[in-house]
């Protein structure tokens, strides 16, 4: 390990706090949470009686502080609304489940404290300062500049194999192996995995096409939008992630198709894809049985990638239903093992990570902070306005969004920047359902679906 390691994850708590001093909250924000999933070391380092100081809490660690001291009266006037309940369940679940399975109670606080950590901070964040179109569209630009920054990372690692992580840190962050994609590499940057840097090269592409498109954005760091496009599309496409390249075809035609037939239904789809492949998993109808067969017919490759997917989740499945509400909780106990004791499964999907460790509530809560602000957004669009330029942001995050919860199927994703956008969106959501007042009626979104008028007080 390189000496890097402990100067670059100590050396973030000033320069973190250094972004509060110099910028608003909100750009310090956005800026701390994309440089962390960008840079950041894929390691950490195990501290007494408190959760651990890595790659994956340090940010959250040290934003929520930055909050606190430079900006803690908009912490101190957060109010919660229905759509928090699910991350709320989200991360609260630990602790039920710890209990419930004979843990104790503190152990399911430790599980509960790093849960919220991991999850519930950066959602947090959203919530308290992506509460407007105008924060939507700069967190938007924000990952978009982020994935220019990453254009040329990606394009060294496509040619020299992916050595960046080890180069600087001194160790590779994830098995080799698994960059040999199609007669070459998939790059993995500084992320854990070439699976993240393709759904956040997906995601960015994504969010390129469509304000370039709707006309929200026709330069970004002086460069114009035509050139930044194509150069974004052709790395994405270079990441080798076949998964990404699926979702982002979906995306973008959802995206057109509603701006072109005026119609949210398949932007809506999207959001039921995860409900209908969780329920054929647990119900076991064999609707993924029938989509094996069909894969094979086009790559048996993949194919038998799905295969052995699906041979694990149905042993999971069947170890999760034994414990349906709560789960087995920590340390293991949702895997499943031979009569050696050994471990004989793979959990991929954070889905069924969740449901066996948290049970059926955890699986609740995660969907709900997934789909429901993505959709709530989604449904308070005007038809006529789903290709405009100020809905262009919230329409092309709350997509992102079903991208990420799709993808939460088959690979666990834990980018932050991910639950800032689902934070985001339910402040935005919440935000719709209050009226505007009178006299700043300008600040009404006049391309989202206004609130229904009050009656009249009766005399």
């Amino acid at each position: 390990m390189s000496p890097l390691v402990p100067i670059v994850l100590f050396g973030w708590i000033p320069l973190v706090l250094a972004l509060f001093a110099a910028m608003p909250a909100r750009r310090a924000v956005i800026t701390a949470y994309i440089a962390g999933v960008l840079f950041l070391p894929c390691t950490g380092y195990k501290l007494q009686g408190i959760p651990d100081y890595s790659r994956a809490t340090a940010t959250s660690f040290l934003v929520m502080l930055g909050v606190v001291l430079f900006d803690s009266g908009r912490l101190m006037r957060f109010r919660p609304s229905l759509l928090d309940l699910p991350m709320a369940a989200f991360c609260g679940a630990p602790l039920l489940s710890a209990v419930s399975n004979g843990l104790g109670v503190y152990d399911g606080l430790a599980a509960m404290v790093h849960q919220t950590i991991l999850w519930g901070i950066p959602y947090l964040m959203g919530r308290l300062y992506l509460g407007d179109v105008a924060g939507h569209r700069e967190l938007a630009i924000g990952m978009l500049i982020g994935a220019m920054v990453y254009i040329p990372l990606c394009l060294l690692e496509v040619r020299m194999s992916p050595q960046l992580h080890n180069w600087v840190y001194g160790f590779h962050a994830h098995q080799f192996v698994q960059t040999i994609r199609l007669g070459g590499y998939r790059p993995v940057v500084f992320m854990e995995h070439g699976l993240a840097v393709g759904l956040w090269m997906g995601a960015a592409s994504v969010i390129g096409v469509w304000l370039w498109h709707t006309g929200a954005l026709t330069r970004v760091l002086n460069l114009p939008m035509q050139f930044v496009v194509p150069a974004l599309l052709a790395t994405f496409v270079l990441c080798k992630s076949s998964g990404a390249l699926v979702l982002f075809i979906l995306a973008c035609g959802a995206l057109f198709a509603a701006k072109w037939l005026r119609v949210r239904v398949l932007l809506l789809a999207m959001a039921a894809i995860p409900l209908v492949y969780i329920g054929d998993r647990v119900a076991g109808t064999g609707l993924m049985r029938r989509m094996i067969d069909m894969t094979a017919v086009v790559s048996p490759d993949r194919a038998s990638s799905l295969q052995t997917r699906y041979s694990n989740e149905v042993v999971l499945v069947q170890k999760a239903m034994e414990r349906p509400m709560l789960g087995w909780a920590g340390w293991g106990r949702s895997r499943v093992t031979d009569e050696e004791g050994h471990d004989t499964s793979t959990t991929d999907g954070l889905w069924v990570i969740t449901l066996g460790c948290d049970g059926m509530i955890g699986l609740a809560g995660l969907l709900g902070w997934q789909l429901l602000p993505a959709v709530a957004v989604i449904r308070k669009i005007r038809r006529g306005a789903l290709g405009s330029v100020e809905a262009a942001a919230p329409l092309a995050l709350a997509v992102v969004m079903l991208m990420m919860a799709i993808d939460c199927l088959p690979n666990a994703p834990s980018a932050p920047v991910y639950l800032m956008i689902s934070g985001g969106l339910t402040a935005l959501s919440a935000a719709l359902r209050r009226p505007a007042p009178v006299a700043q009626p300008d600040r009404v979104p006049l391309s989202l679906r206004p609130m229904r008028p009050t009656a009249p007080a009766i005399p």
